[in-house]
């Protein structure tokens, strides 16, 4: 009779020292940023231009000197940020093209900023993860 009743009361006593695990219990606070995130600045919304270098007669060259002289006008210390999208839904193997062309694209894109007279030091080159199919262009940024 003793070890019924023993029982039951060991299993009243048991949820009583029980505390639900959560997110709280393995990361009491969140990590900080790090010191690379929080160097890296904060795109506009839209960009000042989206170019087209890969595409023959798309007028690029002419938007980009335009984009340029515009923005060093405002702020000779400009920054510009040259990114390519990359599909973030598609395939790795169509996400390497992208990565592919994009490199090349924004290669050209970035050295004609330098014969504008933009230095490299303010001119900065990566992707941009896009949740569409975008177009093979390069999506010119200034801040």
């Amino acid at each position: 009779m003793r070890t019924p009743l023993l029982a039951l009361l060991a299993a009243l006593l048991v949820p009583g020292g029980c505390k639900m695990i959560d997110q709280r219990t393995f990361e009491r606070t969140p990590p900080a940023p790090s010191q690379a995130a929080l160097n890296r600045p904060v795109l506009p919304p839209l960009p000042v231009a989206r170019l087209q270098p890969a595409s023959p007669g798309s007028g690029w060259r002419a938007q980009l000197d335009a984009a340029v002289q515009q923005a060093l006008a405002h702020d000779p210390n400009a920054h510009f940020d040259v990114m390519t999208p990359i599909p973030t839904a598609a395939t790795r193997t169509v996400q390497d093209g992208y990565e592919r062309s994009g490199t090349l694209d924004a290669q050209t894109v970035a050295a004609a900023l330098q014969q504008d007279g933009v230095d490299p030091a303010h001119i900065t080159v990566g992707f941009q993860g896009d949740g569409g199919k975008p177009a093979r262009e390069v999506r010119l940024y200034v801040h």
